[in-house]
């Protein structure tokens, strides 16, 4: 298919590997953010973390 628009072969492979690399940082931020979630929650649950509401004027 890439020689139909007539593109280099390497252009896949850096396709595959740019992927590979996406997916990887997706899988990260999905990990910190779970970690800060649960961090968080047992802050609140131990009352080492007060919410406050502010109300707009």
């Amino acid at each position: 298919m890439l020689d139909l628009v007539h593109l280099p072969s390497d252009l896949f492979q850096l396709f595959v590997m740019s992927g590979f690399i996406t997916g990887k940082f997706n899988s990260i931020a999905a990990v910190m953010k779970l970690f800060v979630l649960t961090i968080l929650t047992a802050a609140l649950f131990h009352k080492c973390l007060k919410l406050r509401v502010i109300k707009p004027c």
